[in-house]
């Protein structure tokens, strides 16, 4: 019977105009691995799933988020240093929010895309 024991993994796309630009973030800041090139769309490989993005989608909602759920703490503020010394953009400081019980913050990729990167507390 189909359910989620059947589903491998999850691939989530978004628009980008540049690949390059994309993997310049993705592979050579973060580390992720690159899982697979078609041309216009690179896949980026994660513990738990998959980060695409594609050249001919239509950007369609500024609401989507990359999060990247860290290992603890020290992680997310590793990360945050990493990031920043990239020179990406960054739009908060990593913060507890307590409502969530996690602590984050986010940044914008240099496709404009909104990322977060956080643990749970």
């Amino acid at each position: 019977a189909l359910g989620v024991t059947m589903i491998e993994s999850i691939i989530t796309f978004f628009q980008c105009l540049s690949l390059e630009t994309v993997h310049r973030f993705y592979h050579d800041c973060l580390g992720l691995e690159l899982l697979k090139d078609q041309g216009v769309c690179r896949i980026y490989k994660t513990l738990s799933g998959a980060v695409g993005f594609c050249t001919h989608l239509e950007r369609t909602s500024s609401s989507n988020i990359i999060c990247f759920v860290l290992k603890d703490r020290q992680t997310v503020d590793e990360y945050y240093e990493k990031v920043r010394d990239f020179g990406i953009e960054i739009l908060t400081k990593p913060t507890e929010k307590e409502e969530f019980a996690i602590y984050q913050f986010f940044a914008n990729d240099m496709e404009g895309n909104k990322v977060e990167f956080q643990c749970f507390l």
